[in-house]
């Protein structure tokens, strides 16, 4: 294992896919922010084209939390959860899913 890959292990990819979610996404970054005060992640945010401006509420919550911490992958259409992961590429080792909506358990990360 390289160092780069070897320093990652104990990072984790929070993916979040999204479809007009623009009142939920800002109060879920939120709040993993604040109950994961000591956890090195990222937020990766798959939008499958929402119309309702979810994605400019994303590129403003980047813009407070920083575009190495949020991330914005865009895409044109719904393409399922199952596609939005395998094309995402993720830098860290572990990786959690939740749901904007806040119907699905939350995450559970150790820390």
């Amino acid at each position: 294992m390289g160092n780069e890959q070897k320093e990652n292990s104990n990072k984790y990819s929070i993916i979040i896919p999204t479809y007009n979610e623009r009142l939920n996404i800002a109060l879920l970054v939120y709040l993993i922010f604040k109950h994961l005060p000591n956890v090195n992640f990222e937020i990766i945010v798959v939008d499958d084209g929402s119309p309702d401006g979810t994605q400019d509420i994303v590129k403003q919550l980047q813009s407070v939390y920083g575009e190495d911490r949020i991330l914005l992958r865009a895409r044109p259409k719904k393409l399922g959860l199952g596609m939005s992961l395998a094309s995402l590429g993720l830098s860290f080792g572990i990786i959690a899913e939740t749901s904007p909506d806040f119907y699905s358990n939350s995450i559970d990360l150790p820390y």
